[in-house]
């Protein structure tokens, strides 16, 4: 009896991981991350705009043009002016040009090969629980095969023939164990993104904000990192119970973001 109830509810959780998993890999691949929307235009005045459109006509790669300006504190995320040159548009916060999609993508966190699609303002989360259930089924999966080894070792019979089961789960087990501590990683990496609201991109510019900020002596906050209960509810929803289900969220526009009143640098 006891076998029979554990056998229906392994089948059971398999295959609504699974089931969360495959769903999850397709919205990620089928929902559009986000396009600027024709016309976008940032609130500034027209010499402002004709200054930063001059400064990004002057084919200077984005790092160097930074530098030229002397644009190395990271709230000019928020309040420096952007133009594409290559869409020939303005760019919203957090917004970057891809060069595989060949646009602009609002919010962008990267480009990702595994689904052949940029991860962005719309399907991050899609992303984010695909990672998740991608790790999920394949711990489990290790996990069942070192119970099934273990437990077919403690119970052979010395003098039965040996179960070649047992070489295809070790051979199982090895293919799928750095498989699931890859994909974990970049699960806990994107976790730890989505709780300070913060993208690959950004994670970058972070970094080098804190340097600057401990040569100057002042303490930095991150423009978009509203505290991690607020942070969460941005990237999953605002519907706990919905965050594990590849539902979208509702996370506006893509063109503009709340701040932390406390960004930029300040004296420590």
């Amino acid at each position: 009896m006891w076998n029979s109830w554990f056998g229906l509810a392994n089948i059971i959780f398999i295959t609504v991981v699974e089931s969360l998993n495959v769903y999850s890999y397709y919205s990620a691949i089928m929902t559009e991350p986000g396009r600027v929307p024709p016309g976008w235009r940032p609130e500034a005045t027209e010499e402002e705009m004709a200054t930063a459109q001059a400064a990004a006509l002057a084919s200077l790669t984005e790092k160097k043009r930074e530098k030229k300006l002397g644009l190395r504190d990271p709230a000019s995320l928020v309040n420096r002016l952007r133009y594409c040159t290559k869409c020939s548009q303005w760019k919203p916060p957090r917004a970057h040009h891809c060069s595989d999609c060949e646009h602009c993508v609002l919010r962008m966190d990267h480009h990702c090969p595994w689904i052949g699609n940029c991860v962005g303002h719309y399907n991050h989360k899609y992303f984010v629980l695909f990672l998740f259930y991608a790790s999920l089924g394949l711990a489990y999966g290790v996990l069942s095969h070192i119970v099934g080894i273990v437990s077919f070792l403690a119970h052979q019979d010395k003098h039965a023939p040996f179960d070649v089961t047992v070489i295809f789960m070790v051979v199982s087990i090895t293919i799928m164990f750095p498989l699931t501590m890859g994909l974990m990683s970049l699960l806990f990496w994107q976790l730890s993104l989505a709780w300070s609201n913060m993208t690959g991109i950004e994670d970058m510019y972070n970094d080098s904000a804190i340097r600057v900020a401990r040569r100057e002596n002042k303490k930095y906050f991150f423009p978009y990192d509203l505290g991690i209960t607020q942070n969460l509810y941005a990237f999953f929803g605002s519907t706990v119970w919905m965050w594990f289900l590849p539902t979208k969220p509702s996370p506006g526009t893509g063109t503009s973001y709340k701040l932390n009143p406390n960004y930029s640098f300040h004296d420590a």
